[in-house]
């Protein structure tokens, strides 16, 4: 299943207390993610970066229930950018897993393992 990384230990919570959430999403490989998802489609959430993601890694499988990519105008002083692309994703949760097996190509994917138990650290 595709991977979305780098997810805030807060926002896991808030999925894992409410059952759902949107999540608003601007990283490359996120958004790239994001390009490839329909609603119903099942994702594996990790805190974790790209690189760190590995076996026994933990997080939570999610449905995605609607996902929108387009461009959002910025005026950040900081940025030499007008637009920047995102993705905003809702999506409403199932299990929580661990990382059994990572596959890196244009989008991340993994194998997981259901659990019945997770620590947000």
């Amino acid at each position: 299943m595709i991977v979305i990384t780098c997810i805030k230990p807060e926002t896991l919570r808030r999925i894992l207390q409410r059952g759902e959430a949107t999540l608003e999403l601007t990283s490359h490989q996120n958004v790239s993610a994001a390009e490839e998802l329909r609603p119903g489609d099942i994702v594996f959430l990790a805190r974790e970066n790209e690189e760190d993601l590995r076996r026994g890694v933990e997080g939570i499988v999610v449905r995605v229930e609607r996902v929108n990519v387009d461009y959002v105008r910025t005026d950040s002083p900081h940025e030499d950018e007008w637009e920047k692309k995102r993705a905003r994703i809702r999506v409403s949760f199932i299990k929580t897993a661990k990382v059994n097996q990572v596959a890196r190509g244009r989008v991340l994917t993994a194998n997981v393992d259901t659990t019945d138990h997770f620590v947000i650290g």
